[in-house]
C-alpha cells in the first residue's frame, strides 16, 4: 500500500522535527518541512502532497490561514491547522479555508494520527464525490446533446468534448466502423497534441491498437493503457493512465468503439464503470437512432424516386398501353399510350372494347371471366392478340397481358399491358411475301438455267412415246404380235409416267404454294436433283455422289420443294464455277453427331444428330471479302444477265428456318465447299403403297366433263372397265343441262378445271346449288393454291393432278363415295 505523503508547515524547527518523527512512526511519508507561507505554496505545487499540516503562525508576510486559502483554491489539498490559539476570532478566520482539522498544541500523538486519518478519508470522499458529479454532469450534457443533435459527426465530436471538459476523463475517443470493420468516422477530445497525432494516425490508414477490443463484448478495463496497446504511436501519453473501452451497440448490433483515458485510481470504482457504460449505451442509442432516421430517409427517398420513375414509365412509356381494372372489370386508370391506342374510356368506352375483343382460339372471352381466372390462379393471362379500332376508326391488332397486383390486405387490382402490333404484323406479312417472292424469283432463275436439261429429258420421253406407238401401229399392219404390242404399250406407259414425274418436279419446284413440311429422305431428293441436272452440265464436269444413308438416317422434317431447291441451287452454283475449265462436282451425304468441340465451331447449332449435305467444287474459289457477302440478297459476282444474286440468300433463309446451319470453306484457286447441317428427324419412315393390289371397282353412275375429247373418251373407257356407268360430255354447258334435267341420275361428278363457257369451279358451284350432297372431283394439269382454297370453299371433295392413273381414279372414287354415305 502506498504511503500517504504529508507536508509540514511549522515555524519552530524543534516542533517540526518532533511532528516528522511522529508521522513516520505511523507510516506516513514526510515530503518536506517548511516555515513560511511562501515555502508551503511552492512545496505543495512541487510535491502535490496528500495532506498539509499547517501552523497558523508562519514566518514571512503570509500566515497559515492565508496559505491554506491559496492551497484550497489551486490544488484542493486537505489542510489540518496546528495552533496554540483557540480564540473565537482565529477560529472564524480558519473556517473560511474549510480546513479538514483543527488541533490545539500541545496534542497527543494518537490525536494527531486520528485527525490525519479522518482528514485523508474525508478528502478522498470529497474528491470521489466531485469526480462523480463531473461524470454525472457529463451524462446530463451528453443526454442533452443526444436530444438536440441529429448530425452524426457533430454528435460524436461533441460527446468526446463534453466528457473531457466536465473533467470526467483526460482523453475520450469514438471510432465508428463499417461492416468490413474499417473506421469511417472518428472523434477525439482531450490534449490538442494527442488529438493531432490521433488524426494523423488515421489519415495514414493505420489502425489504433484499441480497435482490437471491438470483438470483446461488455466493458474492457485497462490498468495501464500504454501496456495494452504496445504498437500504438500514442502510447507515450498513456504510461500512467488506465482506460475504459466498450462497444457502442444496440440489441447486439455493434456500431463502433468508445474509449476514455482516466487516472488509474478510478479504474476500480464500480459507480465510475457503471456511469461510463451508461454514457456509452446512451450514445449507442443515439447513433442507432441517427442510422435508423437516415435509413428511413434513404428508404423514403428511394420510394419517392421509385414512385417517380414508375409514374414516368407509366405515363411516358411509348407504345405500351397500361390500364388498371378492379374485380368487376371497371377501369381505374390508364396511361397516355392507352389513350393514343384505344382512346379515352369516357369517350370510347375502352372497358367495353376489352370486354368484347379479348379473344383466344376458343372464341370471345369476357373480361370479368379473365380477371376471375387471374384472381383465382395468380397466373397472368396472355400474351393474347386481339383486334381493336383506334380513335380514328382504323382496325388494328394489339397483344395484351393481364396480371394482378396486391394493393391492400386482401385486395387486388388488375393490370392490362398492351402493345399495338399492327405495324409489326404488317411488316411480318410483307416480309413473308417478300421472302416468297425471292424464293420464286430464284426458282425461275434456276428453271431458266436448267432449260436445256428439261428439253433433253422431254425429247427423250417423246421419242419413246412416239417410237413405241409407231412400232405398235406398224405391227398391226402385219401379222399382230400381241406380246410385242403389249411390251410396246407398257414402254409407252413407262415413258408417260416419266413425263408426268418430270412435270410434277418442275411444278413442285416452281409453284408459289404454302410451305408443307413432312419427313423428307434427303438422299432421294439429291438423286432426283442430280438426275435433273446431268443433261445441263458440260461433259467436262464430272459428278461424284457419295450418299451414305441407310435405314432412313438421312430423314429431315422439311418442305421437299425447299430441300430440292437447296440442292439444285448449290449444285448449279458449283458447276457454273467450273464451266470454263471443267472439274469435279462432289456431292456427299452423311449422318453425324455433334457434341462439344464441333458445336463450338458452329455456335448456332445445339448438340444432337444432324444430316450433313456437302457440295464441293474444284472451281476458282472465293476470297474472304466475297465469302463474307455471298448470303446478302442481290450480291453476285456473275456478269449481268447471268444471275440475280438471290440464290444463296434464299438458301440461307431456308436452312435457318429449318434450325440448321451453313458452313462455307473457300480460297482463291482451291474451289469451294458448302456444308449444310439439318436436324435429323427420327420419326417413323413414310409408308410405301402396295401397287400390286387390285384396283378398287364399283357400279355407281358418274358424269365426266372435259373439253378435250381424247381425255373424256379415255376416262370414260377407264371407268367403264372398272364397272361404273359413265356419261362423258365435252361441253360444260351441255353437262349442266344434262344434270339439271335429272339431278338424281348421278352419284358422282368428275370435271376438268379449265374449260370454255363454264369453268370446272363454276360448273361445280351450280351443281352443288341444286344438289349439295353430290360428291365432285376436280381435275387439272396445274396446281394452284388459290384454286384449292376456292374448291374447299365451294364444297368440292377432291382435287387431282393430271395425268391420273387408273389406280388413283379407283381409290379416290371409292373413298369419296364412302365418305358421302356416312
Amino acid at each position: 500500500m502506498d504511503k500517504k505523503r504529508i507536508l509540514i508547515a511549522e515555524d519552530e524547527a524543534i516542533v517540526a522535527e518532533d511532528i516528522r518523527r511522529t508521522l513516520e512512526k505511523f507510516g506516513y511519508q514526510v515530503v518536506g518541512m517548511v516555515s513560511s507561507g511562501a515555502e508551503v505554496l511552492a512545496k505543495t505545487a512541487e510535491f502535490n502532497p496528500d495532506l498539509v499540516l499547517m501552523d497558523i503562525v508562519l514566518q514571512g508576510k503570509m500566515n497559515g490561514i492565508e496559505a491554506a486559502e491559496v492551497i484550497q483554491t489551486r490544488h484542493q489539498t486537505p489542510v489540518i491547522f496546528l495552533t496554540a490559539y483557540a480564540d473565537a476570532a482565529t477560529l472564524e478566520r480558519a473556517k473560511v479555508t474549510e480546513p479538514f482539522g483543527y488541533i490545539l498544541k500541545p496534542f497527543e500523538d494518537q490525536s494527531l494520527h486520528t485527525a490525519i486519518e479522518i482528514a485523508l478519508y474525508k478528502s478522498q470522499a470529497q474528491k470521489r464525490i466531485a469526480h462523480l458529479n463531473a461524470v454525472l454532469r457529463a451524462v446530463r450534457n451528453v443526454n442533452q446533446l443526444i436530444v438536440r443533435e441529429q448530425d452524426l459527426d457533430r454528435l460524436i465530436q461533441q460527446a468526446c468534448r463534453l466528457l473531457v471538459e466536465t473533467r470526467g476523463y483526460h482523453q475520450a475517443w469514438i471510432f465508428l466502423l463499417d461492416s468490413d470493420l474499417e473506421i469511417f468516422k472518428t472523434a477525439t477530445a482531450g490534449s490538442a497534441e494527442r488529438d493531432r497525432e490521433m488524426l494523423e494516425l488515421l489519415e495514414q490508414r493505420l489502425r489504433p491498437g484499441c480497435i482490437g477490443f471491438f470483438h470483446q463484448p461488455g466493458l474492457t478495463i485497462l490498468s495501464v493503457l500504454a501496456d495494452s496497446c504496445p504498437t500504438c504511436p500514442l502510447r507515450q501519453y498513456y504510461e500512467k493512465e488506465g482506460a475504459f473501452i466498450t462497444r457502442l451497440e444496440i440489441a447486439g448490433e455493434p456500431y463502433g468503439l468508445m474509449g476514455v483515458a482516466l487516472p488509474q485510481a478510478m479504474l476500480g470504482d464500480v459507480e465510475e464503470q457503471s456511469l461510463f457504460q451508461e454514457v456509452a449505451g446512451d450514445l449507442a442509442f443515439a447513433i442507432h437512432g441517427i442510422y435508423l432516421t437516415e435509413k428511413n430517409r434513404l428508404a423514403e427517398e428511394e420510394r419517392r424516386q421509385t414512385e417517380a420513375r414508375l409514374h414516368a414509365i407509366f405515363s411516358y412509356a411509348p407504345n405500351v398501353a397500361i390500364q388498371g381494372f378492379d374485380r368487376q372489370g371497371r377501369m381505374l386508370f390508364w396511361n397516355k399510350a392507352a389513350e393514343a391506342i384505344f382512346g379515352r374510356p369516357e369517350i370510347n368506352g375502352v372497358a367495353d372494347i376489352f370486354d368484347d375483343l379479348l379473344t383466344d382460339k376458343n372464341g370471345r372471352q369476357n373480361l370479368k371471366m379473365i380477371l376471375a381466372e387471374v384472381d383465382r390462379t395468380g397466373l397472368p393471362y396472355g400474351p393474347q392478340e386481339f383486334v381493336f379500332h383506334n380513335p380514328a376508326g382504323h382496325q388494328g391488332i394489339a397483344k395484351a397481358t393481364i396480371f394482378s397486383i396486391p394493393v391492400e390486405q386482401g385486395s387486388k387490382e388488375f393490370i392490362c399491358m398492351s402493345v399495338d402490333i399492327t405495324d409489326l404484323k404488317q411488316e411480318e406479312e410483307n416480309r413473308v411475301k417478300l421472302e416468297a417472292q425471292l424464293r420464286q424469283t430464284q426458282k425461275m432463275e434456276a428453271i431458266g438455267t436448267l432449260a436445256g436439261g428439261i428439253a433433253h429429258d422431254f425429247n427423250n420421253i417423246l421419242a419413246a412415246l412416239l417410237g413405241y406407238t409407231e412400232l405398235s401401229l406398224l405391227g398391226l399392219d402385219l401379222e399382230p404380235d400381241q406380246e410385242q404390242i403389249r411390251k410396246n404399250l407398257e414402254a409407252v406407259i413407262q415413258a408417260g409416267n416419266r413425263a408426268r414425274d418430270l412435270v410434277r418436279q418442275i411444278l413442285t419446284f416452281s409453284r408459289q404454294s404454302e410451305e408443307k413440311q413432312k419427313p423428307v429422305q434427303v438422299s432421294l431428293v439429291v438423286q432426283e436433283a442430280l438426275k435433273f441436272l446431268r443433261p445441263s452440265i458440260p461433259t467436262t464436269i464430272e459428278i461424284q455422289a457419295h450418299l451414305d444413308a441407310k435405314n432412313g438416317d438421312d430423314m429431315v422434317w422439311a418442305d421437299p420443294a425447299q430441300i430440292y431447291q437447296v440442292v439444285m441451287n448449290l449444285c448449279t452454283n458449283a458447276y457454273q464455277a467450273m464451266q470454263e475449265r471443267g472439274g469435279i462436282l462432289r456431292v456427299s451425304l452423311t449422318n453425324i453427331l455433334l457434341r462439344n468441340e464441333p458445336i463450338q465451331t458452329i455456335p448456332q447449332l445445339q448438340e444432337g444428330s444432324y444430316v450433313k449435305l456437302t457440295v464441293r467444287d474444284t472451281g476458282q474459289g472465293m476470297d474472304a471479302w466475297v465469302k463474307d457477302r455471298i448470303f446478302e440478297p442481290y450480291f453476285t459476282t456473275k456478269k449481268p444477265g447471268e444471275g440475280t444474286g438471290l440464290g444463296l440468300s434464299v438458301i440461307h433463309g431456308i436452312v435457318m428456318h429449318l434450325n440448321g446451319a451453313i458452313v462455307v470453306y473457300s480460297e482463291p484457286g482451291r474451289g469451294s465447299t458448302f456444308q449444310i447441317y439439318l436436324p435429323h428427324w427420327k420419326g417413323t419412315s413414310v409408308p410405301r403403297l402396295d401397287y400390286a393390289a387390285s384396283i378398287p371397282r364399283g357400279q355407281e353412275r358418274i358424269l365426266v366433263v372435259d373439253d378435250e375429247p381424247p381425255i373424256a373418251d379415255l376416262v370414260q373407257q377407264l371407268l367403264q372397265r372398272l364397272g361404273y356407268q359413265v356419261t362423258a360430255v365435252t361441253n360444260s354447258q351441255e353437262a349442266l343441262k344434262i344434270f339439271q334435267a335429272n339431278p338424281d341420275a348421278f352419284d358422282l361428278v368428275i370435271t376438268d378445271l379449265t374449260m370454255p363457257h363454264l369453268t370446272g369451279l363454276e360448273l361445280s358451284r351450280k351443281i352443288l346449288q341444286r344438289r349439295a350432297d353430290l360428291p365432285i372431283i376436280l381435275c387439272s394439269g396445274y396446281s394452284d393454291i388459290t384454286v384449292a382454297a376456292e374448291m374447299r370453299k365451294i364444297g368440292i371433295k377432291e382435287y387431282l393432278m393430271k395425268p391420273i392413273s387408273a389406280r388413283t381414279y379407283g381409290e379416290t372414287i371409292r373413298r369419296i363415295l364412302a365418305t358421302s354415305k356416312e
